[in-house]
């Protein structure tokens, strides 16, 4: 072949691979699971019996794609009595009956994910409710079913009603009037709140209208609410809470007296002296007196002094006086009077 010619076909061949390598092996990609495009399952179902039927709650996932946005939730339900037997919670469960509830979308035409909740009206009192979900994109593409969940919608107690609360310096004394209707009340939840938290204080439902609060601290201030529990059969159902109430504990104990007040006359005026009070907590002590003729007993300092002395330097030459002394602690608290001492005043 002539040189010419091989270099044509040489020409020829590389333009050829060029193309075809520019063009690609014509091969597909694998194509994308369909666990993928389809709407992730729904974890976890959240039953809640309100007196206006059954609440269900659950978390919608954000969509990564408009077409993948979640518009359409399936609601699997069956209603059975009491004693029907139910599944081991992981085993499966058929469920016929559905309800199709359209998802509300935002500005933007998306569902930016968040929790879906549906208020279940038609939910019978006295039976079991069974529910499960699952999930439609705008593609029409379906998730899975999620897990079971079953709740009874009991008629819920009243909230019970006269909560008082008696704080002492280190407690909370709560007291309520007994809930009686519905019948089956087992038993009482008290919450506390302080520092906008609210906390259930006690773990099992008390079954009495009385709780006393330990777990508090001198000088916070605390608000107390209460609620009754119902049980029917296997199945308890929590009512309405009380209206919130107040306190605050302080210590309230007064001090120690004073003891063994001795009271001498002298040039400047009457000496007092006396053993201080065994409080720890004391600041101070208020002087006392009255004349012995008559009269009201005069305090004789404005503040608490710190010492166990004292010199009365109004004291008029001549006169009888009595003297008595009362302690103060930090609080303000006083103690009863000592033991009142008796002295003529003569210089």
């Amino acid at each position: 072949m002539a040189p010419q010619k091989i270099a044509f076909v040489l020409c020829v061949a590389v333009a050829l691979v060029a193309m075809v390598m520019s063009l690609g092996c014509g091969l597909k990609a694998h194509p994308e699971p369909y666990s993928k495009l389809a709407p992730k399952k729904v974890a976890k179902l959240s039953l809640r019996p309100v007196k206006s039927g059954m609440e269900i709650s659950f978390d919608i996932p954000e969509a990564d794609r408009p077409q993948r946005t979640v518009v359409e939730v399936l609601l699997y339900y069956a209603y059975r009595p009491l004693g029907a037997k139910l599944p081991c919670g992981k085993c499966p469960i058929v469920l016929k009956k559905h309800r199709s509830l359209k998802v509300a979308k935002d500005k933007t035409g998306r569902v930016r994910g968040g929790t879906f909740v549906f208020l279940d009206s038609q939910a019978p009192f006295g039976r079991v409710a069974i529910y499960q979900v699952a999930l439609k994109d705008a593609t029409g593409k379906r998730s899975p079913l999620s897990p079971w969940a079953a709740a009874v919608r009991l008629a819920p107690p009243a909230a019970p009603t006269g909560l008082k609360a008696k704080a002492a310096a280190d407690s909370v004394a709560l007291s309520w009037r007994p809930v009686t209707k519905p019948g089956g009340v087992i038993g009482y939840i008290v919450y506390r709140k302080a520092e906008k938290k609210v906390t259930p204080i006690t773990p099992k439902p008390v079954k009495t209208t009385a709780f006393v609060d330990h777990g508090v601290i001198t000088g916070h201030t605390y608000a107390y609410q209460v609620a009754a529990v119902r049980k029917k059969g296997r199945h308890t159902i929590k009512g309405a809470p009380s209206a919130w109430v107040q306190a605050t504990p302080a210590d309230t104990e007064p001090p120690a007296a004073p003891k063994e007040l001795v009271t001498v006359s002298a040039p400047a005026g009457v000496y007092l002296r006396f053993v201080a009070s065994a409080s720890q907590d004391v600041v101070g002590y208020f002087i006392m007196r009255q004349s012995k003729s008559g009269g009201a007993w005069v305090r004789l300092n404005p503040k608490p002094v710190k010492e166990n002395a004292f010199v009365d330097k109004t004291a008029k030459p001549g006169e009888t006086y009595l003297y008595r002394v009362i302690a103060v602690d930090q609080r303000g608290n006083r103690s009863t009077p000592s033991t009142v001492a008796e002295v003529a005043h003569q210089p």
